[in-house]
């Protein structure tokens, strides 16, 4: 329905920054569990059981600017 909500992963505890390490930088890696209603939680109106998208966004606009993420597994189950 043209319905859009979004949350901040700062509220979740953010993205953890690299690690030096002897050959390089090494990267610290989390699970996020991000809880549907949180979605509803900011009065969108967001419809749930009628998702068609998910968009992450990142960089300057929606925090830094540089950096890399990886994505191992992006899951939605009920419960």
């Amino acid at each position: 329905d043209g319905v859009e909500s979004s949350i901040s992963l700062l509220n979740y505890g953010g993205v953890d920054e690299p690690y030096l390490r002897d050959n390089g930088w090494g990267a610290a890696f989390k699970t996020y569990r991000l809880r549907i209603a949180d979605f509803e939680a900011n009065g969108s109106g967001i419809d749930l059981k009628n998702v068609t998208h998910v968009r992450f966004e990142f960089g300057a606009g929606h925090g830094i600017s540089n950096g890399r993420l990886g994505f191992d597994d992006i899951e939605i189950i009920r419960r």
